[in-house]
């Protein structure tokens, strides 16, 4: 049987779902013909959004050309240039420039000419812009650190999936085919992942094939199971790539601490010292491993990395 949860796709009609404040403030932002910034981690719904966007302005009869750049094999100024020329600009013809992946401008060897560039032939450009990212740290480098292209754009934030739309989902489409979930199962599926769209649908989608009747607890264990399995050697490349003291920093967080460069955290992971909190602090960030909400609380990216390291790891 063809899977009923798609996750290698663009999530349409009723699998898109939740993300109705965000839809409506990207549609508004491109209606104004102003500007927006997504970065949201990899698999969290991003191109879903933007491609939801481009069809309610479509459904409301407005008109626009669009450009399309993705940056993930762009390494160079002279190349994106060349791209952007591709796409030469029309007074006539409304123009939306989607440019996914911005945070790759970093591997520039001239990224901050690139950049101050790209804010002079844009400042006065009557057309929108949405520069988009999955590496959520470097694109807050460019925009919130460094403010470049400063009052550019509005920042396009993400709210976690609601978990009653997403379990509803779940059931529904298993009873669709006459197969059924229990509401309390597919709630462990959406709070095993933090309701992470790109694992949640791998759970129930492996949990449907797995049952022609009932799902149990013994199933959705299957379901985890397989999932971590997938991403297993990714994650061991992960550890595998910090340092003692970034994995000592990483327990630290793991473990719910938030006073990372206090005395009693310092001695409690053998930290070193509060200038070693902050390289460490540092290092880990650039990784992408972890990350820091507006109240600088420190997190984990990822959360099926987070339950790999619960699982395997810091045990």
């Amino acid at each position: 049987m063809e899977a009923p949860f798609t996750y290698n796709s663009l999530a349409q009609d009723n699998f898109f779902i939740s993300r109705k404040r965000e839809l409506n403030q990207l549609t508004n932002i491109l209606k104004e013909r102003k500007n927006a910034l997504i970065y949201e981690p990899y698999k969290t719904g991003k191109r879903s959004l933007v491609n939801m966007s481009f069809k309610a302005l479509t459904k409301e009869g407005l008109p626009y050309r669009l450009c399309h750049i993705d940056m993930l094999n762009i390494n160079d100024s002279e190349t994106l240039f060349a791209k952007l020329g591709e796409y030469p600009q029309d007074p006539e013809i409304f123009t939306i420039y989607w440019i996914e992946e911005f945070q790759n401008i970093l591997r520039f060897d001239d990224w901050e000419k690139t950049i101050l560039q790209l804010q002079k032939q844009w400042e006065n450009d009557k057309n929108s812009y949405i520069l988009s990212g999955s590496m959520v740290n470097a694109m807050k480098f460019i925009f919130d650190e460094k403010k470049y292209f400063y009052h550019f754009a509005e920042v396009v934030k993400f709210s976690p999936i609601e978990e009653k739309a997403a379990t509803d989902l779940i059931i529904k489409v298993f009873l669709k085919v006459g197969r059924v979930v229990e509401h309390k199962h597919a709630e462990r599926m959406y709070e095993t992942v933090d309701g992470h769209p790109w694992y949640l649908w791998q759970i129930a989608n492996t949990a449907f094939h797995l049952t022609k009747g009932y799902i149990n607890d013994k199933i959705i264990d299957e379901s985890i199971d397989s999932l971590l399995i997938v991403y297993d050697v990714k994650f061991r490349e992960t550890i595998n790539s910090l340092s003692n003291y970034q994995i000592s920093l990483l327990k630290a967080i793991f473990d719910g601490e938030t006073k990372l460069s206090s005395v009693e955290c310092i001695e409690k992971y053998h930290l070193n010292s509060s200038a070693n909190v902050k390289r460490l602090k540092e290092a880990l960030t650039k990784k992408e491993v972890v990350s820091f909400d507006e109240y600088e609380r420190p997190y984990i990216i990822d959360p099926l990395f987070k339950l790999w390291l619960k699982r395997f790891y810091f045990i």
